[in-house]
């Protein structure tokens, strides 16, 4: 670290991870005031992919998941491993003890809070080499007033040729795909399936409701169905018209018959009619099935990425203090990367399940070179010294109305 020259300012240590996307990917990002209402978008990168007849290039806004997604998750998933080790993680909480022990576990697992006018570490140069040295888990990612060393890319899709934004030398080139299609704009509509409220199936969905109503009555469940699709995602009011008609036209034509299927549909429901009448029946009938029609909650997807699309990721270490020991925080911070099953968001709804391996430059792979387990003796020998150096970055620690210890 004595030496100062172009060399001085290269990682230290980088490796290359690849997805395999096993379902579509999507970093969720929040739209303008122009957007859908119920439409989830996903992140874009600008990027210029060459032309289709090969003249050239043009922009194009591909679909991505940035550093932060890749960082992120895994580093809360480390911190949190390391300060279990301490002692400090209990029924999976983590309780640091003392005065200002929350801010410091958030300090810690996230960088704390950019609160304006407030600095939440008053730390000089020494102590920086020190939070470097003694505290690489806290050290490589930083905060606020704590320059990290750790780099994350986009994870951006692999392709053969054509995409300027991937890195020139990387260890899967051969397993990049064609760029054919990346140009496409991509969307579909989802709908969340369980709702409450249906008597003798709880979560059941308005799908299995319209079925139960084409059981009933093939007329009736139409309605049901053509009610239903006609809400738009993010309708407030969701739409009964279909289903008002055929009941109302039902009980003109037979009102034994209409009697009858209202009260199985108010069987179905747990809906109670305050007045025995055709407009009362109708009335709470048609308020309960647009309550379930809304809280199926349509959603759209814009710019996922398709399954079975390769991504490439960047990790970098960049030069700092805490030398070997900070290398060894960095293996064992890849290896909660590459644990994670899931990448970006929306996990729940069956986005985001990846595979990841990892190589360095040289094209050996990460389980050959790791030195993670390094990292990990070092913590088990040396926690009560760790323990000690928190306790000290605790007291430096500033919260408003606190002023720094003199």
């Amino acid at each position: 670290m004595n030496k100062f020259d172009a060399a001085s300012l290269k990682p230290v240590r980088e490796v290359f991870i690849k997805y395999r996307t096993l379902s579509p990917v999507i970093q969720t990002y929040p739209s303008d005031s122009q957007g859908e209402q119920g439409t989830v978008y996903g992140r874009t990168m600008p990027v210029f992919v060459r032309k289709d007849d090969g003249n050239g290039y043009e922009r194009v806004d591909l679909p991505v998941v940035s550093g932060s997604g890749v960082r992120c998750p895994a580093r809360s998933a480390f911190v949190r491993a390391v300060l279990a080790r301490l002692g400090y993680v209990k029924d999976g909480r983590v309780e640091i003890p003392g005065e200002n022990g929350f801010a410091l576990a958030e300090t810690l697992i996230k960088g704390g809070r950019n609160t304006a006018g407030e600095k939440p570490l008053d730390l000089s140069h020494e102590d920086l080499r020190k939070v470097y040295t003694e505290l690489p888990f806290f050290g490589m990612f930083g905060s606020f007033q704590v320059p990290g060393c750790l780099g994350v890319s986009f994870a951006v899709p692999l392709v053969e040729r054509g995409l300027l934004g991937l890195p020139k030398n990387h260890s899967f080139a051969g397993d990049a795909i064609p760029a054919d299609g990346l140009k496409e704009h991509r969307e579909f509509s989802g709908v969340y399936t369980e709702v409450e409220g249906v008597a003798g199936d709880e979560g059941a969905s308005i799908e299995r409701f319209i079925a139960f109503c084409s059981e009933l009555n093939k007329g009736l469940g139409d309605a049901v169905e053509t009610d239903f699709n006609d809400t738009p995602p993010g309708e407030q009011k969701a739409r009964t018209a279909q289903f008002k008609e055929f009941m109302y036209g039902l009980s003109r034509v037979n009102l034994s018959s209409f009697d009858d299927l209202a009260s199985k549909l108010a069987a179905r429901l747990n809906v109670k009619f305050d007045k025995d009448t055709v407009d009362a029946k109708i009335g709470a009938l048609a308020n309960k099935i647009s309550g379930l029609m809304r809280r199926q909650n349509i959603y759209k997807v814009v710019h996922f990425i398709p399954a079975g699309t390769p991504l490439l990721c960047k990790i970098y270490l960049l030069p700092n203090p805490g030398e070997d020991r900070m290398e060894e925080c960095f293996d064992a911070y890849v290896e909660f990367v590459l644990a994670r099953p899931t990448l970006g968001g929306m996990a729940g709804r069956g986005f985001g399940l990846v595979e990841a391996e990892a190589r360095f430059a040289d094209n050996t792979t990460f389980e050959e070179r790791s030195r993670a387990q390094n990292f990990w003796t070092w913590v088990d020998q040396n926690a009560e010294s760790i323990r000690t150096n928190l306790e000290w970055l605790r007291e430096k620690l500033v919260t408003p109305g606190r002023t720094k210890k003199k």
